[in-house]
């Protein structure tokens, strides 16, 4: 080996070691930058053919600057980030829940529930007492208003997580991008040789995946350029070619209380097909904006409802103090918690609350033919019946025979109005209820009058409500549960719902957690290794000087001598 050659051996095993600081310098700094991968340097012995001993050493040869990554451990933890990210959603929802309903409280539903089966055993106790009726209808307006207050704030929720959808996308989309820009320029960087390796590019690449995983479930491969190809099941987010962003499309959506919202609903960029995410905070946005909030919104509305319909079904019955019956007292054309409401005949009159038992609620068995009584001439049923009195308020139908036949309208301005107390029809637009033209006229309506001021049987009927079985019918249709009780079961089943939540966050997060510990101790920087690395490569720069001078002194030695 001549000394040009030891020359050679000594100027790459200086650049080695230079180029070894140097990766120990970008390590020890970066030690706490989020993302950032540690870096090693793969040497190995430089050999060439030498004429007479062989193989004959060359010095050392720089073979790559490795990132230390596994990759199995970066899919388990990009995997279980996507669990985590559809689980925080799940657990904040229900979270949410749990505050609307404010169970138990002095401001929730059971609370105000037992406020009014009380109010009414106190006026089945004292009937003729005003001040006992006017509670009835305080009682009755404040546990409207929670149903109402509670409707309002889970339509508000479904709203809200409709609109989280539509920000998540935009999310998304933009970490798509993102993560295109960086596979250009991975690919711009590495033209297929490992020792042009962009390990940096690499990493912020793997911190927006690693993001992106949180939001929806992704899956990827690497091409033959080492840019991602992401999809998202099987269908394409990124390829070589650029992003397909996920499509947001908004409809108009109205529900049953008539308030309407642009509910989004998702589309693929590469098929432009529906898309449903299977996982991540994507996923539990749209689970739980589609069927959790839904689903205990559904149980309030019909709990409002069964409580609506059996109190209507016996006020109805039921007779005030000024002996009128067939009155309802909430309002029957509500359509769920969100709109519930005391009738407009019982609001602010103590008079109309029908505290007294009646008859029972029956019909003619079939519409009464009839004709129009001449202009200022009312209709008289207890002229046909003399039981048809005591109708129930909203229950009169009237129909022209025709043809053609037309249904007509009650009310004031309307095409007639009702006296319901003596069975009367009063007919206000001639135009279409023209007289003597043939109609046919159907009811319900109480066959026994009031029993006086001081009966409060009603009352009491309408307070032993409490304990009586309303709400949850079987597979028979028969029903299961008390009122109360129902809704205790609801408020039950979503607190072990909203734990078993938040166990499964605690579970995920733990499982992130020990995958994150085993990918740093082979990705993280540690301080102590860097620096025992830093003494061994100084030490090995100065061995190659000290080398280098060695060689270069037997060189000028060689020099002088000739």
């Amino acid at each position: 080996m001549s000394l040009m050659e030891a020359l050679n051996i000594g100027s790459r095993g200086l650049a080695a070691s230079q180029t070894a600081l140097n990766i120990v310098g970008q390590n020890v700094t970066n030690a706490n930058t989020e993302g950032y991968t540690r870096k090693r340097l793969d040497l190995q012995a430089a050999v060439r053919a030498d004429g007479d001993f062989g193989q004959m050493g060359f010095g050392v040869e720089m073979v790559d600057i490795r990132a230390m990554r596994d990759q199995l451990l970066d899919k388990q933890i990009q995997e279980v980030k996507s669990d985590v990210g559809e689980a925080e959603v799940r657990d904040a929802t229900l979270m949410k829940l749990q505050d609307i309903f404010s169970e138990p409280g002095d401001t929730s539903i059971s609370a105000a529930l037992d406020g009014f089966w009380n109010a009414w055993q106190d006026l089945a106790n004292n009937p003729s007492n005003l001040t006992a009726r006017q509670a009835v209808l305080d009682t009755a307006s404040t546990l409207s208003g929670r149903f109402v207050s509670m409707g309002e704030q889970l339509t508000a929720l479904r709203i809200d997580k409709n609109d989280e959808i539509a920000t998540r996308v935009g999310e998304a989309n933009q970490l798509l991008d993102e993560i295109d820009k960086i596979n250009r320029t991975i690919a711009a960087a590495e033209l297929g040789d490992l020792r042009t390796r962009a390990n940096d590019s690499r990493d912020a690449r793997e911190l927006k995946l690693k993001e992106l995983s949180k939001l929806l479930d992704v899956s990827y491969t690497e091409d033959n350029q080492g840019r991602y190809i992401i999809t998202t099941g099987g269908s394409l987010l990124l390829s070589g070619e650029g992003v397909f962003p996920i499509k947001l499309d908004r409809d108009t959506v109205a529900l049953p209380d008539g308030t309407q919202y642009a509910q989004v609903s998702l589309r693929l960029g590469s098929t432009n097909k529906p898309f449903e995410p299977k996982g991540g905070a994507l996923y539990g946005l749209v689970e739980t904006r589609d069927e959790i909030v839904p689903r205990y919104q559904g149980k309030l509305d019909a709990l409002a409802l069964s409580l609506v319909q059996a109190v209507n079904a016996a006020h109805e019955t039921g007779y005030d103090l000024q002996g009128r019956t067939g009155t309802s007292f909430f309002d029957p054309r509500i359509t769920g918690a969100s709109d519930m409401r005391l009738f407009a005949a019982v609001l602010d009159t103590p008079e109309a609350v029908a505290a007294g038992i009646g008859g029972t609620t029956t019909s003619p068995g079939a519409p009464i033919p009839s004709v129009v009584p001449p202009v200022g001439t009312d209709l008289d049923l207890s002229a046909v019946d003399p039981n048809y009195r005591n109708l129930l308020e909203g229950s009169v139908i009237v129909r022209t025979v025709g043809p053609p036949a037309m249904l007509l309208a009650e009310g004031a301005g309307k095409d007639y109005v009702v006296d319901s107390q003596n069975g009367r029809i009063q007919f206000t637009n001639a135009a279409l209820a023209v007289p003597g033209a043939a109609i046919t006229v159907d009811f319900r309506y109480n066959t026994a009058g009031s029993n006086g001021k001081g009966d409060g049987a009603n009352a009491l009927q309408i307070a032993q409500m409490r304990q009586k079985l309303l709400a949850n019918p079987d597979r028979l249709g028969e029903l299961t549960a008390t009122l109360g009780d129902s809704w205790a079961s609801t408020v039950g089943d979503l607190g072990a719902e909203s734990r078993r939540a938040t166990e499964g966050v605690s579970t995920l997060k733990q499982l992130e957690s020990t995958l994150v510990e085993q990918a740093q101790s082979l990705s993280g920087v540690s301080i102590d290794e860097e620096l025992a690395d830093m003494v061994r490569f100084q030490h090995s720069y100065q061995a190659s000087a000290r080398f280098l001078s060695t060689v270069s002194e037997l060189l000028q030695s060689l020099i002088n001598i000739g």
